[in-house]
């Protein structure tokens, strides 16, 4: 996390300098001196990052690296706050504020000289603590592999809820049409029970091939040394499975000993177990010992990364393994705990009171539950003692160790910006599904992204990291978009228990859930309140550079001048936020789900660095205090829009638009606003704009026509109004993706499909009063994959979905179209529907036929009175 950290800092001293080296003067070059120390000090870190577990002294180093960055980060945040920092353009006097006010530059420069004297020191440090990495180590990687194999041991007929998984694996081993040598591969993370299941198959398999070799890859894998195992297996013809331990290295190079092993293969049906690969280069590096004579030779590999399982054979999908469910669960941990008990009796019993609560603890995972279970079995078999287990059970004490140990191995694996992503999961409430969307927005504005490239934004940038994670199985997706990228994901509660840890073990984030009652760590920079006592706000670092509240009362955000990110949500009593102005440096303000949040709109005049908004959900009123009658929330935008960093903007109420002087090139995201008398002269300059929600209430149509020819990177259009001309929305927006049409429509559906953007794959409408069956039409959408027919879209009583139609179609809802009575589906048509909600139709008395959609997998019923069961 410290290299992070130090990235953010060098990126930060680097942009001041091109900037302000001017105005900083003899100041300026003492900042580029630490620039150029802390550049050097980076080097090192990633090396000592790796030994960060196993040394003592390398932690303390790391720490110290951490805490210097900070310090320079507090410098020249805390200067830029003191000369109210604006840039140039905005306050062409700037230049002769140093002479009218000395005082904020000297003490700068005085800082600066102490940060000085401690990045030498660290230096000098710096080589006495590289003699002693391999010193002082806590734990070796031998005992940790060793500890991977808790579950190897498990006999057959006592695993729990892998028989299914066992079953179609061995098909897949055994499939005939198969010839070639094919990969497959068995992804989850660690301690789901991949190495189990994996055994469990190659007992059953292997007796079917000549020759069989099982392999534990390490992280750090060495291909000759693999080479070399293989050989001396192969030659063997070995009846167990090799531990991983290698043998006497051989005078020879890879190149004799991949045609050694070639040769040894040659002719042979074989199976090679490849267990725990951390690395796609493995097998680009070692299928050129394995031959491929069809003849139905399989490599069976398990992975913690789903790219890594794709890299080693594209045509075969990795088989995910699931987490257990809940009587899976049961079973699992009343085996370990009483294995010569009856489970269904010990749940009905008092025991089941305790049990139950402890396995969903383990949300699933094996490993866990085993751990537990193992503690169970320790304990007497009474109520009280196995309730102070589930009151006392931390996963990192010596219990727990085991464990947490298996699942930090993915998180050391990680590259730094990726830990300090993963880290951050921590500040959302256990079981909060958290929006992609959101995330992606609170990781660019902390700056935790690597640096972009020309070609893609921050949020691309993000984007790339969070797909890194779901294939790491680090974070489970639990939806996705109509475009198939994240929309939700969730941690498992293992995972975000192991943020939590690392975070506060970095200072990272200090974390706060209902019942705590300890002191925040005053060196921390971000914190998260999750329904707890607001009492422990008097005591956070002044330099808090997050707030993520959930449910929270506020503190005074005047005393947190430096603060980047305040992200509330879920507050339902009305409050007053106050203390806004003060915050130069906010670029995130989140207030999502509150009910009645007072601001004053001038606040918004001293954001200047605001980068996005999210009031979603949330009804902002004036500033009950310090109001001026003149000034309503309406008025909001004569401050907003002169913000000219913005890039998302999300509202609940609509807001008047940007007027036409405004110039707000990096804005991406802008929903809802009004539109804007303003806009007949002149338009805005919204070129980088991707997703936009407009409502027009003048029902004169051709600004808002003016407007969208404007928008080339428009890809999501919203539009709120009466008498919508759809002849706009195709005529303006060919690449448009995703559609909202919220009001009565000018024309009829009737033969003006063609109307449409071609390529559009989510389309709602609401309100549209249509009097003809809009489905034939819309079938003519060839590439639509989420389709949502709302309250008073369609007023007639009869829908058709025509036959071998909608072929793309995935998701369709259909809600309070009060007139329906009929809806008929003909066959294969839908054949891709998984999703079917049917809402409010509260004259429908039959449901479609929807047995000859087969690949539906959930169907949702509400509020419909005569449809039963």
């Amino acid at each position: 996390m410290a290299e992070t950290i130090v990235e953010i800092v060098l990126n930060k001293i680097a942009d001041i300098l091109s900037a302000e080296a001017d105005f900083l003067g003899k100041v300026g070059d003492k900042v580029d001196l630490v620039n150029r120390e802390l550049g050097f000090i980076q080097r090192f870190l990633r090396h000592a990052e790796s030994k960060r577990s196993q040394n003592k002294l390398a932690k303390h180093w790391i720490n110290e690296v951490r805490d210097v960055a900070y310090k320079i980060e507090d410098a020249l945040d805390e200067y830029f706050v003191e000369m109210k920092y604006i840039r140039p353009s905005r306050v062409p006097f700037l230049f002769l504020m140093k002479y009218f006010n000395p005082d904020p530059l000297h003490s700068l420069g005085t800082k600066i000289d102490k940060i000085q004297v401690i990045l030498r020191e660290i230096s000098e440090r710096k080589d006495r603590y590289e003699v002693s990495l391999d010193q002082d180590k806590e734990w070796q990687p031998k005992q940790l592999l060793r500890r991977r194999y808790m579950l190897e041991d498990i006999d057959e007929t006592e695993v729990i809820g892998l028989q299914s998984d066992k079953n179609i694996i061995l098909n897949r081993l055994h499939d005939a049409n198969l010839s070639r040598c094919t990969v497959i591969s068995i992804v989850g993370p660690g301690g789901i029970g991949k190495t189990t299941l994996t055994q469990m198959i190659y007992k059953s398999a292997k007796a079917a091939f000549n020759s069989h070799v099982w392999l534990t890859i390490s992280q750090n894998f060495n291909l000759s040394d693999i080479l070399r195992k293989m050989i001396d297996l192969s030659s063997s013809e070995p009846n167990v499975q090799d531990e991983g331990h290698l043998i006497e290295p051989m005078e020879e190079d890879e190149c004799h000993l991949i045609a050694n092993l070639k040769r040894l293969l040659s002719g042979k049906r074989y199976l090679i177990i490849l267990d725990d690969v951390w690395n796609k280069d493995l097998w680009v590096q070692l299928k050129a010992a394995l031959p491929d004579e069809n003849n139905g030779s399989r490599v069976l590999m398990t992975s913690r990364s789903i790219n890594v399982a794709k890299s080693a054979d594209h045509s075969m999908t990795p088989y995910l393994l699931n987490f257990l469910n809940e009587k899976e669960s049961l079973d699992l941990l009343l085996k370990k705990a009483l294995p010569f008990q009856n489970p269904d009796e010990i749940c009905s019993s008092v025991l089941g009171e305790v049990v139950k609560p402890l396995s969903k603890k383990c949300k699933g995972l094996p490993l866990a539950l085993i751990v537990v279970g193992g503690i169970l079995s320790t304990k007497d078999p009474s109520y009280h003692a196995w309730k102070k287990v589930l009151e006392t059970m931390d996963w990192h004490s010596d219990d727990g160790k085991d464990c947490m140990d298996v699942l930090a191995m993915s998180y050391e694996d990680m590259p730094p910006h990726l830990k300090t992503c993963f880290m951050y999961f921590s500040s959302f409430p256990e079981d909060y599904e958290i929006s992609a969307k959101h995330l992606i927005r609170l990781w660019t504005a902390e700056g935790f992204l690597p640096p972009r490239t020309r070609s893609r934004t921050m949020e691309q940038t993000a984007e790339d990291c969070l797909d890194e994670l779901v294939q790491r199985c680090m974070v489970q997706v639990s939806s996705r978009c109509t475009n198939d990228s994240i929309k939700n994901l969730r941690v498992h509660d293992l995972l975000r228990d192991l943020a939590v840890h690392e975070a506060e073990d970095d200072n990272f984030i200090t974390v706060f859930s209902k019942g705590d009652v300890h002191q925040p760590n005053r060196e921390t920079r971000r914190v998260s309140l999750q329904f707890c006592s607001s009492q422990l706000i008097k005591d956070i670092n002044p330099n808090t550079r997050s707030f993520l509240l959930f449910g929270e009362p506020l503190p005074k955000f005047a005393a947190f001048r430096l603060l980047k990110v305040l992200q509330i949500e879920g507050i339902m009593q009305g409050i007053e936020l106050t203390g806004l102005n003060v915050l130069i440096n906010l670029k995130h303000l989140g207030i999502r789900n509150c009910k009645n949040v007072h601001i004053d709109s001038r606040s918004f005049g001293y954001l200047l660095n605001l980068e996005i908004l999210d009031v979603r959900g949330t009804s902002i009123k004036p500033h009950t205090t310090s109001m001026e009658p003149h000034t309503t929330p309406m008025e909001m935008h004569n401050f907003l829009w002169k913000i000219d960093t913005l890039r998302h903007v999300e509202l609940s109420e609509p807001l008047s638009g940007p007027a036409s002087s405004e110039e707000l090139e990096h804005l991406q995201t802008l929903r809802w606003i009004l539109v804007s008398e303003t806009w007949r002269n002149e338009l805005p300059r919204l070129t980088n704009l991707r997703r936009f929600g407009i409502k027009n209430t003048f029902r004169e149509w051709d600004i808002v026509t003016k407007v969208l020819t404007t928008l080339p990177s428009l890809v999501s259009l919203g539009i709120k109004g009466d008498k919508i001309p759809l002849e706009i929305v195709n005529m303006s927006c060919h690449s448009l993706q995703s559609l909202y049409l919220e009001g009565k429509w000018s024309v009829n559906l009737a033969d003006n499909a063609s109307l449409f953007p071609p390529h559009l794959i989510k389309l709602t409408l609401v309100g549209s009063m249509l009097q003809s069956d809009p489905l034939p039409e819309l079938a003519k959408l060839k590439y639509l994959k989420k389709l949502r027919l709302l309250k008073h879209s369609y007023l007639g009583k009869k829908l058709t979905c025509p036959a071998r139609e909608f072929v793309n179609l995935k998701k369709l809802e259909v809600s309070q179209l009060i007139q329906l009575d009929v809806w008929e589906i003909r066959e294969e048509s839908m054949v891709r529907l998984n999703y079917l909600k049917i809402c409010g139709c509260r004259k429908l008395r039959v449901l479609p036929e929807v047995h000859h959609l087969i690949a539906l997998r959930e169907l949702k019923l509400e509020s419909m009175p005569h449809i039963q069961g």
